[in-house]
């Protein structure tokens, strides 16, 4: 392949901060909407986070152990971060706090790890935020701190591994916190119907002020390409709330979006199998082997998540929302005794 569309092809990555900025808008929408209408709201969210988001990624852990098993033929395996406290981290959420554990034994937990870290401070987020002013402040003040942050632990960094330390600040939590904000600003901008130019002016001043910094020291430091693509999707979000194009909104991605998470992690576990059958080439021209390897893997994939999506992740959200259901029955019975 030419390198433009090798390089087109590897920034398929950069979906994940789609589902971040996806996240805090349809997160946000739902924590607003549930305040006034249960009696411990926070408590409720957690639960049902929980209950969607752990009992697949805990199979995954399981899963990945034994095929890292499979394919190294040891339990504990440094090369590929599989380690007691990578495993025990992962089984907390806790490791995409540390650069020995963010790469986990799933494939991609890093960013499981990041998207609990925002469910642990949404409803301080959503306590604060009340407006989409509130919420682009949020944004600049976010973009400052990962800008500070980047720089000092760059310059002074923690361990002695390079390329794993610079590799764990262009994933950990502070530098996707921007991406989050842009979907609370989506949140207020489609579903609160608030204007643009409901924004401060004095933000919007400091912002351009931002951007001539970064124009002018060719840094990017601030605007990385990470948050580039997180106003690419921002303007996405803007554009299918006004025009449902069938090109984004269709049967297959709507389904595809339901069982998305599954997908996410099962996808990888669908991919050592194709390899090591060697079921990744098929033509010798790569255009159109690329195209047969998608299909094939996108579809084994959409088969085995629709069994898991039905099997773990339906289930398990039902037991979290009957504790839930039971715990406010609960409570609004000792309310009124």
């Amino acid at each position: 392949m030419d390198p433009l569309t090798e390089r087109m092809l590897l920034e398929g990555s950069r979906g994940v901060l789609l589902f971040f900025l996806a996240s805090a808008f349809t997160l946000f929408l739902s924590y607003k909407r549930r305040i006034g209408k249960e009696i411990y709201p926070t408590r409720n969210f957690f639960l049902r986070r929980f209950f969607r988001i752990a009992p697949m990624f805990y199979i995954g852990i399981i899963y990945f152990f034994f095929q890292s098993w499979i394919n190294t033929h040891s339990w504990i395996n440094e090369s590929t971060y599989i380690t007691p406290s990578s495993i025990i981290s992962s089984f907390f959420f806790l490791h995409a706090f540390s650069p020995f554990w963010i790469a986990g034994v799933v494939p991609g937990g890093w960013s499981i790890g990041v998207e609990m870290t925002f469910y642990l401070l949404l409803p301080i987020i959503a306590y604060r935020i009340k407006n989409l002013s509130d919420a682009f402040l949020f944004f600049l003040i976010s973009l400052i701190f990962k800008a500070i942050l980047f720089y000092f632990l760059l310059r002074f960094p923690l361990i002695e591994d390079q390329g794993l330390w610079v590799n764990f600040l262009f994933l950990y939590f502070p530098a996707q916190i921007p991406i989050f904000a842009l979907g609370i600003m989506l949140y207020f901008v489609v579903i609160e119907k608030e204007d643009m130019l409901s924004i401060s002016g004095s933000y919007l001043l400091f912002f351009f002020t931002l951007i001539i910094i970064q124009l002018v020291s060719k840094s990017q430091l601030l605007l990385a390409d990470n948050i580039l693509f997180g106003f690419a999707f921002f303007i996405l979000g803007l554009a299918l709330s006004k025009y449902r194009s069938p090109l984004f909104v269709n049967s297959t991605l709507i389904y595809i979006g339901k069982i998305s998470f599954s997908l996410y992690l099962v996808h990888f576990a669908v991919i050592f199998w194709f390899n090591k059958y060697d079921l990744l080439d098929y033509v010798s021209n790569p255009y159109m082997n690329y195209a047969i390897r998608l299909l094939a893997i996108t579809s084994a994939s959409a088969a085995v998540s629709t069994l898991t999506y039905h099997i773990v992740e339906v289930p398990f959200q039902n037991i979290g929302n009957k504790i839930i259901a039971s715990l406010e029955n609960l409570n609004q019975n000792i309310h009124q005794s």
